[in-house]
């Protein structure tokens, strides 16, 4: 478990990178897909919803990601029309790109270790 301290680090970097025109990617994963229409929100308030998470969002993390040996998955919850969403960032930011793996319907609860903290 990432302390409040690294979570608020990761957040910022990724957040910046967030803000740069053109370096947010946003995998176009068929479960993301889906869950942004369900929703009925677009990338663009995904990413939104990405920029306002906080520590208290933090689930768990930092760990290896199977898909890039260069990076860590860090994991956040958020609310989202009373559904609970499951985000995966990157903290590979590879040509400066900040980088959503994940961005579905939790399928289990989540856990937030420092929320109320």
């Amino acid at each position: 478990m990432a302390s409040i301290d690294e979570i608020n680090r990761f957040l910022k970097e990724f957040k910046r990178r967030l803000s740069m025109r053109g370096k947010f990617l946003f995998v176009l994963r068929d479960v993301n897909l889906a869950t942004l229409s369900s929703l009925g929100i677009t990338v663009k308030h995904a990413k939104e919803i990405i920029n306002n998470l906080t520590y208290e969002d933090y689930c768990l993390g930092p760990e290896k990601d199977k898909n890039d040996p260069k990076g860590n998955i860090w994991c956040f919850g958020s609310k989202i029309n009373g559904s609970e969403i499951y985000i995966k960032l990157s903290d590979h930011f590879s040509f400066d790109n900040a980088k959503c793996v994940s961005f579905h319907v939790a399928c289990d609860k989540l856990t937030y270790p420092h929320k109320g903290h």
